[in-house]
């Protein structure tokens, strides 16, 4: 489905945040994070969910739903389309000193108090030899993961430095930064920055 949203021309942005409370299972997904699964329960308790799933689609940060139903996907996308953004966020990447590190400038055009912002370092696209559980044997296409997840406080402009994973080229990434409300969880400012921009 996020290899879908990928191909369109609207501005989609699409993160896939790999939980860890399926690692029990036998098989360790290598791109899961704690913090993700943390961050899955805040939706649920935000969105007054009881229970957290996958796969599950949040759009803008205000839906949450099953992730493979790729009709309400559309058209709550379609929805989200159609809203102005409240924030107007400028995004610019650059390689740092080092061959690994990488810095992210941007700048609001307004503050908003009980605000964040979020820089997710995305691989593009990856593919993953499942040894163990539900999915042994199957080779796994992944679109738009999550590798690195930073959030600070939305100042009117800054620097957020990333590190690459190991085994990654800068070729290899997007950066996607956004503005969220901490209590309400919804997006108010999105934008993207690559080096073959």
């Amino acid at each position: 489905m996020l290899g879908e949203l990928s191909n369109t021309k609207q501005r989609v942005f699409a993160l896939s945040f790999h939980v860890d409370y399926w690692n029990r299972l036998g098989w360790i997904d290598p791109f899961s994070q704690k913090k993700f699964s943390q961050r899955q329960r805040r939706y649920a308790k935000v969105l007054k969910d009881r229970r957290v799933y996958t796969p599950e689609m949040v759009v803008n940060g205000q839906d949450g739903f099953v992730g493979s139903d790729r009709l309400r996907a559309k058209h709550r996308i379609e929805q989200a389309l159609k809203k102005v953004p409240e924030i107007a966020l400028g995004l610019n990447l650059a390689q740092g000193a080092k061959k690994d590190r990488l810095q992210v400038t941007y700048a609001m055009d307004v503050e908003r108090d009980g605000a964040v912002l979020n820089v997710a370092l995305v691989e593009k696209k990856t593919q993953v030899n499942v040894l163990r559980g539900e999915n042994e044997g199957r080779l796994l296409t992944h679109h738009h993961v999550v590798r690195e997840f930073v959030t600070v406080k939305a100042d009117l402009s800054g620097m957020v430095r990333l590190k690459l994973p190991d085994g990654l080229d800068a070729d290899d990434v997007d950066v996607i930064g956004f503005i969220q409300d901490k209590a309400s969880m919804s997006i108010l400012a999105v934008n993207s920055a690559s080096l073959t921009e």
